[in-house]
């Protein structure tokens, strides 16, 4: 029996609880209230004023008449409002009178799921768009980026704009009745896509809830031919991993990536970082405009991730190392020879990788000259020289002399060379600069940096990694 009394007493005050939360959102939402009842004409100089209008219902969603029965029961906090809304109203009409997208910007209490787009950012996504004659607005909760739209010129009839929410969809269309509000995606084509779609499912799991990717893949498909789409999303929607590969691969390819904006992260606190992008419904031409807080260059999707920050010091760095006129150690690939043609009693003895010896009945064909030897896996610093039968996973050259070969093998000591060999184009335990032979041959060791031409900066980055 108390048992039972207790799960009755904690069901009361969770419903208190979510009444108490209901009130302070609806209370949140009385100056956005006011300003569509203002607009309409009506007078407002009380809280009745707004409770009682036919608007409030609908904007605010309060259709059971909550707040009226909360206040109504609070004599004091009726006088507290009314002097408020006093205040708010000449705000409002002052405000109106130069900006009416961003009077409503400065009333609105975003939702934890979707947010407004702050009118700069809005402003830049409208203006990279170069036919609006057919324009889709995804999300709207407050009506500004509709207000926004024909501040620009944009004809409401030209507009369509999608909102789950009964009541955004409401302040939308008092914005403009001639704008069409939908809450289903439309089987039609846009020449200009604008979106901040919501980044996560609230009703999935963690790892489930990425709303926006599959949102960002319904808009590719609903945009016209030669059309713009502006999206505000996660910065991963560019990335090696996951659907951030994808969007990759299409936003270089069949799509043109013209700019991508990771200072878009300033105006938002969502706990991951946030990036504007812009792209054109045609094939890409190889030229994304990268903004970022150290400035702005163009970068080709095809040569990976854009980077910058410490990651474009370093891809400088890797770059000059990879470009500069040392000659390069002229290593070249052990023979190939399959897994299944190692055998325990073949007749022939190879290093496989490293110093580690298989045998098989392949004729090796790497001679038996004296070589130095160097793995291009993860092992490469078990370098040796021999003049054993070279397998595959090492790479080899002949030298006169072991002298020569422990020659070779110091330069592979090198912090700088170090640091080259384990980060140039390296992917999982193989190393690239290895493998394709790009391991400069030094003879001189001295004012090294100078002969890679490295900036102040890029030192000073190879000190603050400790490479130097």
């Amino acid at each position: 029996m108390c048992c039972d009394g207790g799960r009755s007493r904690k069901k009361a005050d969770d419903l208190d609880t979510l009444k108490k939360q209901t009130v302070k959102a609806l209370l949140e939402s009385i100056p956005l209230t006011m300003f569509y009842i203002i607009r309409s004409g009506q007078n407002v100089y009380s809280i009745n004023d707004v409770i009682g209008s036919h608007i409030y219902p609908s904007v605010t969603g309060d259709n059971e008449g909550i707040l009226s029965e909360v206040i109504s029961k609070n004599p004091h906090s009726v006088e507290l409002l009314t002097r408020r809304i006093g205040l708010v109203t000449n705000s409002i009409q002052k405000s109106m009178r130069e900006s009416v997208s961003k009077t409503i910007d400065s009333l609105s209490v975003s939702s934890e799921i979707q947010r407004a787009i702050p009118a700069h950012l809005l402003d830049n996504m409208i203006n990279d768009c170069q036919d609006m004659s057919s324009t889709y607005m995804f999300g709207d909760p407050s009506g500004s980026h509709s207000a926004r739209l024909l501040e620009h010129g944009i004809d409401p009839s030209s507009l369509t704009v999608w909102e789950s929410c009964d009541s955004h969809r409401n302040r939308v269309g008092y914005i403009d009745k001639q704008i069409n509000v939908v809450a289903a995606h439309p089987n039609m084509k846009f020449t200009a896509i604008l979106a901040n779609p919501p980044y996560q499912d609230p009703t999935k799991k963690a790892r489930n809830n990425k709303l926006w990717t599959k949102i960002v893949e319904q808009h590719l498909e609903m945009l016209a031919p030669g059309g713009d789409m502006c999206e505000v999303t996660p910065a991963s929607v560019l990335g090696s991993t996951g659907k951030g590969k994808k969007f990759m691969k299409l936003f270089s390819t069949i799509y043109n990536l013209k700019l991508i904006d990771y200072t878009a992260d300033d105006y938002f606190t969502e706990g991951v970082d946030i990036c504007r992008w812009h792209l054109v419904n045609e094939p890409y031409q190889g030229k994304t405009t990268v903004i970022t807080h150290d400035g702005t260059f163009t970068w080709d999707l095809r040569d990976g991730l854009p980077v910058f920050g410490d990651a474009a010091l370093k891809h400088s760095i890797l770059d000059k190392i990879a470009n500069s006129n040392h000659p390069r150690i002229p290593l070249k690939i052990g023979q190939e020879i399959a897994n299944k043609d190692y055998v325990p009693d073949g007749k022939y003895e190879v290093f496989k990788t490293g110093n580690k010896v298989a045998r098989t009945n392949v004729i090796p064909t790497t001679g038996d000259v004296l070589k130095f030897i160097v793995p291009f896996s993860s092992t490469y610093k078990k370098r040796f020289v021999s003049n054993g039968f070279v397998g595959m996973l090492n790479v080899w050259c002949p030298v006169a002399t072991e002298e020569e070969g422990s020659r070779l093998s110091a330069i592979f000591d090198n912090p700088i060379i170090r640091f080259f060999v384990e980060n140039y184009k390296r992917t999982s335990g193989f190393t690239p600069a290895i493998k394709n032979a790009e391991v400069p041959d030094i003879t001189n060791y001295e004012n090294l940096h100078e002969q890679f031409g490295f900036t102040a900066e890029e030192l000073n980055y190879l000190e603050r990694s400790n490479v130097i």
